[in-house]
């Protein structure tokens, strides 16, 4: 559609090509590495979209049709797109997912993931953009005694009967320096070359201590069985009131 770094356009598809770049890295087939990810990270309620196994309190799915009255929506075969919205999951998960990131902002806030890439926006707020997986806005004040606006990581989610937000707000006060950058976890190397080797076993890489930061910001996580639902706003306007907590 355009020469690479001239533009900007998401779509599932950049995600699928993303799987491949994981599975090449990980000389595993995609959804391999992510069951072992769910393992590693303890998302016990998260699995590929397969439609023959019975996963307990999986939801039905719906859509509205011309009148505005519910509908279910057709099959939908996701195992082409894991990437790009084949996973399913749980409020509880996600949450999982979004203090895990929390804890990685305390420690190393100054990572490419954390920035707005060039040449992308989403308008989620002032200054934002796509970052390296999800929609960034930087905390910005134009003016004194003008509005503050929040540091603040997310993404929504549509498919085929369901609709979801996760955001990401981390605390504003500064962390202690909970593992030096020296560290055996800034050495550790993979035990088998090509590997993604903290998802090849279960043996923590991150030393114990008592002066590990805890998460500390606030994740908002919704869910919903209803396709094109806009939950966006909702999700800023709930961490919106936590954070004044």
């Amino acid at each position: 559609m355009f020469k690479p770094g001239t533009s900007f356009l998401y779509s599932t598809h950049g995600w699928t090509l993303v799987s491949a770049v994981v599975e090449a890295a990980a000389s595993e087939p995609f959804p391999d590495v992510m069951r072992k990810f769910f393992q590693v990270m303890g998302l016990k309620h998260t699995y590929l979209d397969v439609a023959e196994p019975l996963i307990y309190n999986r939801s039905r799915y719906y859509s509205r049709n011309g009148s505005g009255n519910l509908k279910n929506v057709p099959y939908v075969d996701n195992s082409c797109k894991w990437a790009g919205g084949g996973l399913l999951s749980t409020v509880g998960d996600l949450l999982l997912f979004g203090n895990a990131m929390l804890y990685s902002y305390q420690w190393r806030s100054e990572l490419a993931m954390w920035s707005v890439q060039p040449g992308t926006t989403r308008n989620w707020g002032r200054g934002d953009g796509y970052g390296m997986g999800w929609v960034v806005v930087p905390s910005r004040q134009e003016y004194g005694g003008g509005d503050v606006q929040a540091f603040a990581v997310g993404h929504t989610g549509g498919a085929v009967g369901a609709s979801s937000v996760l955001l990401v707000v981390p605390n504003k006060v500064s962390y202690p320096t909970a593992i030096p950058l020296d560290s055996e976890l800034a050495h550790h190397t993979p035990s088998v070359p090509n590997s993604l080797s903290v998802f090849s076993s279960l043996e923590s890489v991150v030393p114990q201590s008592s002066d590990v930061c805890v998460p500390c910001g606030v994740t908002v996580a919704i869910i919903m069985n209803l396709e094109d639902v806009g939950l966006r706003r909702l999700a800023m306007d709930i961490a919106a009131l936590f954070c004044e907590i």
